[in-house]
């Protein structure tokens, strides 16, 4: 039986239609039984220029990736059974050139992510999440904050729609992670916490387990 697949491919490359196709394009594949070791496996091969993608597969009896190729699993839809996508790591010029148009630092435990070997870029299941590069950070938190005053937030990920998730610039590492929605209060008031800290936010998103709370939330209040 094949719990679990991770697929190497291009990251220029598109994302294959089913899970037969993803496994014939793909530059190397992993498979198995136990979550962690398969995404620790993939993740461990994603170098410049290639991502990797995890799915999680119908029940079956197969063997190994090849024979999923003209099985009922092969014709899966990989919208229906992707959990996420991990990319390689920014280049610490790519980040620099960010706060620069920014104006701001990232927290250092940010950057460390962010050029890390591998970086969540999708999360597809409980929540949808979208970490976004340097480059998006820049573009997504100047065009919000264009318009209303600065209070120093970074914006690092989406959900899809509307919803951001910020950190808090001004106090560096020691900055939660919160959600604010466009269309919310201006500055910090209305934005809630989900997670206290960058560690706790990066091993639920990494685990699959993030999920953006509302009604129970506390709100964010500023110690500058």
């Amino acid at each position: 039986m094949i719990g679990w697949l991770a697929a190497l491919r291009s990251a220029d490359s598109s994302e294959a239609g089913t899970l037969a196709e993803a496994v014939a394009h793909a530059a190397a594949t992993v498979s198995g039984v136990d979550f962690d070791e398969v995404v620790a496996r993939g993740r461990a091969a994603v170098e410049r220029g290639m991502c990797c993608d995890i799915y999680q597969l119908p029940e079956n009896e197969l063997d190994g990736p090849a024979a999923i190729v003209g099985t009922d699993v092969g014709a899966t839809s990989v919208y229906d059974v992707r959990r996420f996508t991990y990319r390689a790591g920014s280049s610490l010029k790519e980040v620099r050139a960010a706060e620069e148009a920014l104006g701001v630092p990232l927290p250092p435990r940010w950057v460390d992510y962010l050029t890390g070997p591998s970086v969540l870029d999708l999360f597809d299941g409980e929540e949808y999440l979208d970490i976004f590069t340097p480059a998006d950070i820049v573009d997504v938190t100047n065009a919000y904050f264009e318009w209303v005053p600065r209070i120093g937030a970074a914006m690092i990920a989406g959900d899809g729609g509307s919803g951001r998730l910020l950190l808090d610039t001004r106090v560096g590492d020691d900055s939660p992670v919160v959600f604010s929605y466009s269309g919310g209060d201006d500055g910090w008031e209305g934005t809630t916490v989900q997670a206290d800290s960058i560690d706790d936010f990066i091993a639920s998103a990494e685990a699959g387990t993030l999920e953006v709370v509302f009604d129970d939330a506390r709100e964010y209040r500023p110690r500058v």
